[in-house]
């Protein structure tokens, strides 16, 4: 996907991030300073964007990590200089509305993009973790406002049947934060999903993920769908004695 940042923009940004990482005080404020005056308050949909980008392709793992957490601190805070309404009806509205909600509908769906691709393309754990963690706030985020997100359960099930565990636990933890991708899916097929990862002998971590997964999945209400995960009660017993024993 080629970047929506023209470069001389990436530099900038790019020395920014750096900075905000320093041990230095003095240098870290300043560059708090410009991100904030110069880019969240008059160009927040840049700023949105090459984070994201940052999130995917810096070199750097560490890096790739703290872009992905300063995206999801920023997106939902509100804007920095709020139109004010003089009506107070709006105003206590206006008052709950965030950046993300002052973005074109165009960035939304590139943020999103970038980062499902990150999380497919992703090979470090703890980067991995940053930007799953995005992308679960993004989620919920989006569905609280009615705007769908079709492309999140096709990554996730990808990445729940990946040969590579960091990309199956992180899946888990997808279903586990945003639950409705579960719920609205043909029950037989979540419990075979959800069974077969807490029955596999692999890493604990994943057999870990899915089990909060099948918590979450298993809280709702709806009468049908428990009379169909029956079968999902022996091995969530399972995985928990099993967990509980290991301190």
């Amino acid at each position: 996907m080629e970047s929506a940042i023209p470069q001389q923009i990436r530099a900038e940004l790019g020395q920014i991030l750096s900075n905000l990482v320093l041990g230095d005080n003095e240098i870290r404020r300043s560059a708090e300073k410009v991100l904030n005056d110069k880019w969240l308050a008059s160009q927040p949909e840049i700023l949105l964007l090459a984070l994201a980008e940052f999130s995917r392709q810096s070199p750097d793992a560490h890096m790739r990590a703290f872009a992905a957490i300063l995206l999801r601190r920023l997106i939902f805070r509100p804007p920095l200089h709020p139109v004010p309404s003089p009506h107070p009806h709006q105003a206590l509205a206006a008052s709950k509305i965030t950046i993300y909600d002052h973005l074109s509908e165009a960035t939304r769906g590139n943020l999103e993009t970038i980062l499902l691709d990150a999380l497919k393309e992703e090979r470090d754990q703890s980067a991995l973790k940053g930007v799953t963690e995005t992308v679960c706030e993004l989620a919920v985020g989006s569905f609280e406002r009615k705007r769908p997100f079709p492309e999140l359960l096709n990554t996730a099930s990808q990445l729940a049947n990946s040969g590579d565990p960091m990309h199956r636990e992180s899946a888990f933890r997808i279903f586990t934060n945003v639950p409705h991708l579960l719920w609205d899916q043909n029950p037989q097929q979540v419990v075979a999903v959800l069974e077969s990862a807490l029955k596999s002998t692999e890493q604990v971590s994943v057999r870990h993920a899915a089990l909060k997964a099948c918590a979450v999945y298993l809280s709702s209400n709806d009468p049908g769908l428990q009379s169909q995960t029956v079968g999902l009660m022996y091995p969530v017993l399972v995985v928990s004695l099993f967990i509980c024993s290991l301190g």
